[in-house]
């Protein structure tokens, strides 16, 4: 155990990066999600199953893969992005916004990382998914026909980015980040389309790594 006398102490051990194309990374350590126990248990798993129980789950992860790559394909407001050989897929659009299409699928019990630089979502398809792919995709298909009806917000969270990246060129370096830390995070709040939209704004300023900081600072406190 470590025990830090501060919170600033503690925002050195943070790790982020916000210039990446994946996503915004903020990890409370460096390890991220591959701590040595995640290791451990993926070696006893393939000792289990073996080669041919490995060949079979990665055959139904692959139909899996290929339904849903199929079902974007189908919609002519998504594009995947790149050829995906494997079981990570990432798609875009021109014409959605898709923060507020994931907060759409959210409701609908669906979680995707949402990507930057362009605004995507991303997700790694499991052998469990594939008991539940035609129910993704049938959701897939809702969540975007409700989108493109929010016209009116898909501008405005539009205009609010761009608002944000204008005054992130001509304020100080912190300032927004100075504003940002006077309101607290809703981590229940479904609808984050908007507070992506800004992030994507700021991707790779001083004011973005300090509201990603603030934010696992916040989270990772005992209230």
């Amino acid at each position: 155990m470590i025990l830090y006398k501060t919170h600033e102490l503690r925002r050195f051990q943070f790790s982020l990066y916000t210039k990446w194309a994946g996503g915004i990374y903020g990890s409370p350590t460096i390890t991220g999600t591959r701590p040595g126990c995640n290791i451990a248990g993926a070696w006893a798993a393939i000792r289990t199953i073996g080669r041919s129980g490995y060949l079979e789950m990665a055959r139904g992860t692959m139909d899996a893969t290929e339904t849903i790559k199929g079902a974007v394909a189908q919609l002519e407001d998504l594009e995947l992005i790149g050829k995906p050989d494997m079981s990570i897929v990432a798609f875009k659009s021109d014409k959605l916004d898709m923060f507020m299409l994931a907060d759409e699928l959210n409701k609908k019990g669906w979680h995707f990382e949402r990507q930057q630089l362009p605004p995507s979502l991303h997700f790694t398809v499991n052998y469990i998914h594939k008991e539940v792919v035609h129910e993704f995709v049938a959701d897939l298909n809702e969540a975007v026909g409700e989108v493109r009806k929010q016209r009116l917000a898909q501008m405005g969270n539009k205009l609010q980015s761009t608002l944000v990246k204008g005054l992130s060129k001509i304020l100080p370096e912190g300032t927004i980040a100075k504003l940002q830390k006077n309101s607290t995070p809703d981590l229940n709040n479904e609808n984050k389309a908007a507070m992506y939209g800004m992030m994507g704004a700021l991707s790779g300023t001083d004011d973005l790594d300090q509201i990603v900081l603030n934010f696992l600072d916040t989270i990772y406190t005992a209230k």
